[in-house]
């Protein structure tokens, strides 16, 4: 899991160089969310395949996972991205996986044109269950 981590905070400390470089690079949220997304991949360690229980294949970064608790007064939203650790997708069944039953890792959320307390940062959650 660390060197996971190691991986999942050099993608976003490049993202965050890049995007000091070139703050208009990218225009929308979900513009961030991929280019965050293609950087992480660039690790095999965050790139691999991994395969379920049920012998069904995933990888361990995933795109608008659903929040695992939904925040009090709402629905159950989705986090930007997520990163997995291996074991939890080899330990899991596909109806766990497609009901988004699984805790990942490592929450990102990022937001662009937010308060100016808030504006340009990401926020890199490990969560530990």
């Amino acid at each position: 899991m660390k060197s996971i981590i190691e991986k999942v905070e050099k993608s976003i400390n490049l993202f965050v160089d890049e995007f000091t470089q070139s703050p208009y690079l990218h225009i929308v949220e979900h513009s961030w969310h991929a280019h965050l997304y293609y950087l992480m991949k660039q690790y095999p360690e965050l790139a691999n395949i991994v395969t379920m229980k049920n012998g069904y294949k995933t990888q361990l970064i995933h795109k608008e996972w659903p929040e695992t608790i939904a925040s009090e007064g709402t629905k159950r939203g989705n986090f930007d991205l997520v990163v997995f650790e291996p074991e939890k997708i080899t330990n899991c069944s596909i109806k766990e996986f497609i009901g988004g039953k699984i805790h990942p890792q490592i929450v990102i959320e990022m937001g662009v044109n937010y308060p100016q307390e808030i504006q340009s940062n990401i926020f890199l959650k490990t969560l530990r269950n």
